[in-house]
């Protein structure tokens, strides 16, 4: 039978949990589980395994009650300091279980999302809530985070214009086709404390979600709305086609701190999101795009086919501080060098002139007579170099013959303009008779 494992979470003890959604009957449940009874047309599981994958410590359905009564479908799993167990997706069932006090226990239109809260073993549900528009409409929960408080946030994509937002909150107008949402609840799952949309004017969908030490809140996504929001001084604020998008919002949902797309020119979509211990901001889904950014030294930066994954390193700010090379001179002309002799050396300065490190690659001869130059005292390859930093990289030219000869010196790097910079190098063999003239 079908299996569906949408969502993978690991506790402080290391133990596994798997959520998803299941239409065999006889998908394994263990004694004293919540639920586990199958309701004979599709359920969600949840289930908890230890460290090593060698037992099944708990695993429990939860859904409709009512055979047939509609989907039910679990998309997102955390658990918080405590060792509870928090599911979230979408259900389309009036009878999905909810819990005295929860915040919204009526089903509100076709798909309404919900969020459950389990203890640690799976026995017991604690709480459990819908949260959707009102009618014919289909609100999705696609993502879910615990910030350090032990709230609940829950993120996804709505159809509906009456999906509910909070006062204050970043944006109460639901903007078009579908628009990204993002909802706060209190660890009790009792009340809405934020909930605010984030979209354009045609579709856009929040899949991962991302809390920061501070606080703020990280999702992204796909969207295919030319006018879904961006900030100045963000990465990328030009819409391609079919982009990933990455958003930041204040603890608050009251302020788009920064907001960037980032994608080729077909489509691109982001199903994962995580910030490290400084801040930076990864985020990784599939791409369809052979232009999709990457970075010099990447461990792969070449297309391989239809679909490929793709995983981006953003800063905190999402910004638009990159890395600029910049080189001083920028060509050089050796002049006229005696055919087997070697010039005078040439020092050429390579700067940092952006707002991010400069990561150089290789430095290399190339264009039509590269061996007849050479490069020496190289301090820039394979090195970074701060903003504001440089390094020096020394040329000669050795003619062997009579004749004019033309070579570039290749600096590959990070920056995304310039990904290779090149130094063009020119200079004159001559015979011993003639007059040699090199120009500085």
């Amino acid at each position: 039978m079908l299996y569906n494992t949408r969502a993978l979470a690991i506790d402080s003890s290391g133990n596994v949990f798997v959520a998803g959604r299941t239409y065999s009957s006889d998908y394994p449940t263990t004694e004293g589980a919540y639920d586990t009874t199958y309701d004979k047309s599709g359920d969600i599981f949840v289930s908890k395994l230890d460290s090593n994958l060698s037992s099944l410590l708990s695993s429990t359905f939860i859904g409709r009650s009512i055979e047939g009564s509609s989907e039910d479908t679990a998309s997102a799993l955390a658990i918080d300091l405590s060792g509870d167990v928090f599911v979230a997706g979408h259900t389309g069932s009036s009878d999905y279980p909810t819990t005295e006090g929860a915040y919204d226990t009526t089903h509100n239109g076709y798909r309404d999302v919900f969020v459950s809260k389990f203890d640690s073993n799976l026995s017991s549900l604690l709480s459990s809530t819908f949260i959707g528009g009102i009618g014919n409409v289909n609100d999705y929960a696609e993502a879910l985070a615990i910030d350090s408080s032990g709230d609940v946030f829950v993120a996804g994509r709505t159809h509906s214009s009456g999906y509910p937002t909070t006062i204050g909150a970043y944006d109460t107008v639901h903007n078009g086709y579908h628009d990204a949402f993002v909802s706060k609840f209190d660890s009790n799952l009792t009340s809405l404390l934020l909930s605010t949309f984030i979209g354009g004017s045609d579709y856009d969908d929040a899949e991962a979600l991302a809390i920061d030490s501070s606080g703020n809140v990280f999702v992204a996504g796909g969207t295919r709305s030319s006018d879904y929001p961006t900030t100045e001084g963000a990465y990328d604020t030009v819409y391609n086609s079919s982009d990933v998008f990455v958003s930041k919002l204040d603890s608050r949902l009251s302020s788009l701190v920064s907001s960037t797309f980032i994608g080729g020119s077909t489509y691109d979509y982001a199903y994962a999101l995580a910030i490290d211990s400084s801040g930076d901001v990864f985020v990784a889904g599939w791409t369809g795009s052979s232009d999709y950014p990457t970075t010099v030294g990447a461990y792969d930066t070449t297309f391989n086919g239809s679909y490929d994954v793709f995983i981006s390193k953003l800063d905190s700010d999402l910004s638009g501080e990159v890395p600029n090379i910049a080189v001083t001179p920028a060509d050089k002309d050796f002049g006229s060098v005696r055919k087997e002799t070697t010039s005078l050396p040439a020092t050429f300065t390579i700067s940092n002139t952006g707002g991010a490190d400069l990561v150089i690659g290789g430095v290399y001869l190339t264009g039509t007579n590269p061996y007849q130059f050479s490069i020496q005292n190289d301090t820039c390859s394979d090195q970074t170099i701060a903003p504001s930093g440089s390094c020096t990289i020394k040329a000669v030219f050795s003619p062997t013959k009579k004749t004019t000869f033309n070579a570039l010196i290749g600096i590959d790097s990070n920056d995304p303009d310039t990904p290779t910079l090149n130094i063009e190098l020119t200079g004159t063999g001559v015979e011993d008779h003639e007059e040699e003239h090199e120009e500085h």
